[in-house]
């Protein structure tokens, strides 16, 4: 059944608060319509007015649906980022929150309503607290521990997840330091980025050609320190892998076992270029 209040999650930016309920969305089988209000007008929630006759030659005005609106009632409703858009906006999400209505419609029944807000130092227009109150708000503080099991179960790079596990007792590389956290124009950790590069490496694999320039590649995603560390950390972890000494049996089979995906995608490289020479 439906949550009889909407639930709203404060956290730091990147720390997981849309993938939690597109997570959420997708266990239960439900629909996920994604509102961000920054990109939004009102009419885009109330729907565009139009002029209808009715039968007696008489006008009125009714709303075009708008083209988010739930075809079904299993649906959840994320209201993404309502501290980063104009208070006419706000009026909107209150509607939503308070009463399950858009403009001059219900809500389904069978539906979930959600939002997220990344907290006052991001914020570009304050939450009034006539919003903040119709919500049921949870601050969103993942541990590092929490992430590192959702990173595993969700498949991100192993080599990723044992960084930030090496490290987590004597320097957090998974989230944005402090004094920086809300500052512009500044590239740091976040679990979003760690996440996105993941999902850059499983995509580019063959393009990386080994450990010592994976930071080139890392830090547009968590910023310089982080890359650096992630490199360095690597290089330690990983000996260089010689395609050669494979062939000639100089590795154990615990080592071979250790090889990391991005290893496996030079060595893979290498033999597809060796073999394209010799072709030609």
């Amino acid at each position: 059944k439906s949550l009889t209040k909407s639930v709203l999650f404060i956290g730091d930016s990147g720390l997981g608060k849309s993938s939690y309920v597109e997570d959420f969305a997708r266990r239960i089988g439900y629909t996920l319509i994604n509102l961000r209000l920054g990109e939004l007008e009102p009419v885009d929630i109330t729907g565009m007015p139009m002029k209808t006759q009715l039968k007696d030659g008489t006008f009125i005005t009714e709303y075009a649906r708008p083209h988010w609106w739930p075809t079904s009632g299993k649906f959840v409703l994320f209201i993404d980022e309502p501290d980063r858009c104009s208070k006419e906006m706000h009026s909107c999400a209150m509607q939503i929150v308070q009463q399950r209505r858009a403009g001059m419609r219900d809500l389904p029944e069978d539906g979930f309503v959600f939002a997220a807000a990344n907290g006052p130092e991001y914020a570009t227009i304050p939450m009034c607290q006539a919003l903040m109150r119709r919500f049921a708000v949870i601050l969103f503080e993942p541990t590092v521990d929490e992430w590192i099991f959702w990173a595993r179960s969700n498949k991100v790079n192993s080599l990723i997840v044992d960084f930030i596990e090496a490290n987590k007792d004597t320097s957090n590389m998974l989230d944005t330091p402090k004094g920086l956290v809300g500052k512009p124009n500044v590239i740091a950790p976040t679990r979003s980025g760690w996440t996105e590069f993941s999902l850059w490496l499983d995509s580019a694999l063959t393009e990386l050609p080994n450990l010592d320039t994976v930071s080139i590649y890392l830090e547009p995603y968590v910023g310089k320190t982080a890359a650096i560390a992630f490199e360095k950390w690597s290089k330690t972890k990983y000996r260089s892998v010689n395609l050669e000494d494979i062939f000639n049996k100089k590795y154990t089979s615990r080592e071979l076992s250790n090889i990391s995906t991005m290893q496996l995608a030079a060595i893979s490289n290498k033999i597809s270029k060796e073999f394209l020479c010799k072709t030609i």
